[in-house]
């Protein structure tokens, strides 16, 4: 497996979930854009596979059709010096970690007697998901329940997503995403309310997804990850394998 694997697809994983949403996207030489409906003020994913630009941006207004906010991911570091990014006020948040398990079949789970984890599959479940990851991640409080509703009304195995629950509380939360092109599948949203962390379940919730990973016919699973959470697959026995880098733009108009 290789960086540009991972990033093919993240950016291939985004276009099918967008298009069994019913979210819009475009595909262009060098961009993805992902325009799930996030209230008035939009916020949107665009993958770059080239360096960031004027025409890519002005594509995107031109897409949107009104002002958003954006997450870029891209192969290469951008100079956010330059005058074009300065103006669109272009932050550096992290360089996400992309880490990978080349052989899961020799991993076995057995779970923790007080954890339980579960597929989401009911609007109560969703809500309790939208709230862990509000509180983990900071976003505001409803975006995952829009974001995700498609996971409640068509659901597929290609995009799961399973709470955790520590003596019957739901306390923590995972998504896991697989494409019939890729021969691996890809962990994220692995959220904790903050007064459960250190306790393991972010481990449970990992291997958890690795057996159902496995259950789908996969032998790879990687992960892209903030660099707080590097250690918690070092352990497992995730391997690097790069690093993307990811941008926040606050409001284009």
């Amino acid at each position: 497996m290789k960086l540009t694997d991972a990033f093919a697809f993240l950016e291939q994983s985004t276009i099918s979930f967008a298009l069994n949403a019913g979210f819009m996207f475009e595909k262009g030489v060098n961009y993805t854009f992902e325009n799930p409906p996030l209230d008035d003020a939009l916020f949107n994913t665009l993958f770059l596979s080239n360096s960031l630009d004027k025409k890519v941006i002005d594509h995107a207004r031109n897409h949107f059709k009104k002002p958003f906010f954006c997450e870029f991911l891209g192969k290469e570091p951008l100079d956010t010096t330059t005058p074009f990014l300065t103006e669109l006020k272009l932050t550096w948040v992290a360089n996400m970690l992309i880490q990978y398990y080349e052989d899961i079949t020799s991993l076995n789970w057995q779970p923790k007697t007080a954890v339980q984890i579960k597929k989401v599959n009911n609007l109560a479940q969703l809500e309790a998901f939208d709230y862990i990851t509000s509180q983990a991640f900071e976003h505001p409080l409803g975006m995952a329940v829009k974001y995700f509703q498609a996971c409640i009304d068509k659901p597929t195995h290609n995009d799961q997503l399973f709470l955790t629950y520590l003596n019957d509380k739901p306390v923590g939360t995972g998504r896991l995403t697989s494409h019939s092109s890729f021969p691996f599948a890809y962990l994220s949203w692995d959220g904790v309310l903050p007064q459960y962390r250190n306790q393991g379940l972010a481990t449970e919730m990992v291997l958890k997804r690795i057996e159902e990973a496995k259950k789908l016919g996969y032998k790879s699973v990687f992960v892209n990850n903030m660099p707080s959470s590097l250690n918690l697959y070092r352990r497992i026995g995730f391997q690097p394998l790069g690093t993307l880098q990811l941008f926040f733009c606050d409001y284009i108009k």
